[in-house]
C-alpha cells in the first residue's frame, strides 16, 4: 500500500457533514491530520529507499527521515515535514489545544509540497 491512500482517505473529511453547531467534526480532522502526515511520511521513505537512502526503522524514524532529506539538499523540504510532524503531534496529543479545518487545510497543503518537491 503506498502513503498516497491514506492521503486519499483524509480528504474524505471534506466531505462528512458539519455538526449542528456549524463546525467540523474536531475528531475526525485529529484522524485526518494524524493520516495526512503518515501518508507523507511513508511516501518520502519510498522516495528515499528510490535514491538509495536506507532508513533505520527502529530508531528515531521521523528524524531520521528528515536528516536523510537535508543530507540530499531538500532542507525546506525537512523543514516542511517537521512542521507536519508537530501538526500531526498536535492532532494526536494535545487535546487542550483545538484542532479547526484550518489546521488540516494546512497539513494538505504542506503535504502537497513535500510531495511535489520530491517527485511524488
Amino acid at each position: 500500500m503506498r502513503g498516497r491512500e491514506f492521503i486519499r482517505v483524509a480528504k474524505m473529511i471534506e466531505f462528512i457533514p458539519k455538526t449542528e453547531k456549524g463546525k467540523r467534526k474536531e475528531a475526525l480532522l485529529r484522524i485526518a491530520i494524524s493520516r495526512i502526515y503518515y501518508g507523507t511520511l511513508w511516501e518520502v521513505m519510498d522516495f528515499l529507499k528510490e535514491h538509495r537512502t536506507r532508513i533505520n526503522r527502529e530508531y528515531r524514524l521521523h528524524e531520521t527521515v528528515r536528516a536523510s532529506l537535508k543530507a540530499k539538499g531538500y532542507e525546506k523540504v525537512s523543514r516542511r515535514m517537521k512542521t507536519l510532524h508537530d501538526l500531526r503531534k498536535i492532532a494526536d496529543y494535545d487535546h487542550r489545544k483545538t484542532v479547526e479545518r484550518k489546521d488540516f487545510i494546512n497539513a494538505l497543503s504542506l503535504s502537497k509540497f513535500i510531495l511535489k518537491e520530491v517527485g511524488r
